[in-house]
């Protein structure tokens, strides 16, 4: 993820002229990428869909990271309470998101090997490895249960009536 937050383009030439590399694509609606295009040009081995299990879970997890301004750590972090602003729209946001990252999915299946892993495999350690040439390390800890999301989100009960009415 840092390696490619900026100067995107000569990032991707450098990938693309390496190998034994990794990297983390996230995808949202309003990026003018063409995600297809960069990760055909960069030619990976094997792409891993890293995933929640439960995309509520996942929404929460997200806005708990991007209004904390921390993401991906090996070690359990302190995190400040805080309203998610205009819910409706973020709701819907993440959820074009989803679905366009699950259409770029699904073409980039016609031409690469993709390996679902959830978050909660990764947490558990129940990969099965031998669907890597060299299995993964994933270096990450459970930040917030659903219950501390639930108290970090100030506005959490409208937030979960609109993702009820919008997620159907």
């Amino acid at each position: 993820g840092e390696y490619l937050s900026t100067d995107y383009e000569s990032k991707l030439t450098q990938l693309s002229e390496k190998d034994n590399w990794v990297s983390k694509f996230f995808i949202e609606k309003d990026y003018t990428l063409d995600y297809v295009t960069d990760i055909v040009r960069i030619n990976p081995d094997i792409i891993v869909n890293s995933y929640r299990e439960n995309k509520f879970d996942q929404y929460l997890s997200f806005q708990v990271s991007l209004y904390n301004e921390k993401w991906n750590s090996d070690k359990k972090m302190k995190y400040q309470n805080f309203t998610i602003a205009h819910p409706r729209e973020s709701i819907k946001y993440f959820k074009e998101s989803i679905e366009l990252f699950d259409s770029i999915r699904l073409k980039l299946l016609e031409r690469y090997d993709i390996v679902n892993v959830s978050y909660e495999q990764i947490l558990s350690d129940s990969i099965n490895n031998k669907l890597f040439k060299k299995p993964p390390v994933y270096h990450t800890a459970k930040q917030n249960t659903l219950q501390e999301k639930l108290n970090l989100i100030k506005n959490f009960n409208e937030v979960c009536d609109i993702w009820n009415e919008e997620w159907q």
